[in-house]
């Protein structure tokens, strides 16, 4: 059973996946027009943090996480 209806025992659904995939090649096209896989990760770690931010995360946020408590594992929206 899912937690919030879209991880099922580790396991992200496909229309999870779709939907992530198609705000990533939209934020590529729109912002960086293109990308270089060889730094795909780091793309990818960019486009999460920015949608974090929009979000309403604070970069105060990321300091407490890192040193004890987690608050950021915000699952993607959908």
């Amino acid at each position: 059973m899912s937690y919030d209806g879209r991880i099922s025992e580790g396991v992200y659904r496909v229309q999870t996946v779709n939907n992530y995939h198609e705000r990533f090649k939209t934020w590529v096209n729109r912002q960086l027009r293109g990308v270089s896989t060889r730094h795909l990760p780091n793309y990818l770690a960019w486009m999460r943090l920015w949608e974090w931010f929009k979000e309403g995360i604070k970069p105060e946020h990321f300091v407490v996480s890192g040193l004890r408590k987690q608050l950021i594992n915000i699952p993607a929206t959908s």
